[in-house]
């Protein structure tokens, strides 16, 4: 679904700087307007390499900084947008 004007992704300096040294897949996306894209690899990051041993069940630093970009991104795009 294409909307008549796309808008430029809002993705905040710090977070695009740990996606660009840590999450090299979603570098490219962040310039475009795919949110959902961005946060899909984001997603996969975490379960990926977001949960600490031995159990996996809690996020480890990695996990959390990571799950705090992706929130920043759904609120300053998807929560934003629906004003």
């Amino acid at each position: 679904s294409s909307k008549s004007k796309e808008r430029q992704m809002i993705i905040r300096a710090e977070d695009k700087c740990y996606i660009q040294q840590n999450i090299p897949s979603a570098v490219e996306l962040m310039s475009g307007t795919s949110v959902n894209g961005v946060l899909d690899i984001l997603f996969d990051f975490i379960m990926e390499k977001g949960f600490a041993a031995p159990d996996y069940e809690d996020y480890n630093a990695t996990g959390r900084k990571v799950q705090r970009i992706y929130d920043h991104i759904y609120e300053d795009n998807v929560l934003g947008a629906e004003e």
